[in-house]
């Protein structure tokens, strides 16, 4: 009996992950997930591993049935995003506050038919630069600027800043 709940309770929480809305599409959308082997040396790794996306990109844009491509640095819904130290304007240097964070292609917002509330998304010329722009989430626009139009509002990343994860 015991076991026959745990299926039935497993079953019906499966479906309601399925049935979960994330604000994101997820339906024909396909994920690889593309680096160097660890421990590489990182001299000339980065830009290796650059040229390695940016071909992989060009060749699944080149398929017949691929829509959109984009890249993210961490997966949505893997359970492995990461947290940044970011500081208001008026905050102390010491006491950073943390948000949730990731580095993603300029179609990723399209590719993943996520709705931008406010504001635009990032250009392809920003993210080859390096550009200071974020796309933040309405939580996190209500959390760190409540009742303000969080467009053109800005903050710095924390320098040497310990997430979750243990890394800097």
């Amino acid at each position: 009996l015991s076991l026959l709940i745990a299926a039935g309770l497993l079953a019906f929480n499966l479906q309601r992950i399925r049935q979960a809305d994330t604000g994101m599409n997820t339906k024909n959308v396909f994920s690889v997930a593309v680096g160097l082997r660890k421990g590489a040396s990182q001299s000339g790794d980065a830009s290796r591993e650059s040229r390695l996306r940016r071909d992989l990109g060009e060749r699944l844009r080149a398929l017949p049935d691929v829509v959109s491509v984009s890249e993210a640095f961490r997966q949505p819904l893997s359970g492995q995003m990461g947290n940044s130290g970011i500081l208001l304007p008026n905050d102390n240097d010491n006491q950073p506050r943390e948000a949730r964070s990731n580095f993603v292609s300029a179609d990723y917002f399209q590719t993943l038919s996520i709705s931008i509330l406010r504001g635009r998304t990032f250009t392809a010329q920003e993210v080859a630069s390096n550009a200071p722009v974020v796309v933040v989430s309405h939580a996190t626009a209500e959390r760190f600027w409540p009742g303000v139009n969080p467009i053109g509002q800005h903050f710095r990343i924390a320098v040497g800043y310990e997430n979750s994860d243990g890394k800097s």
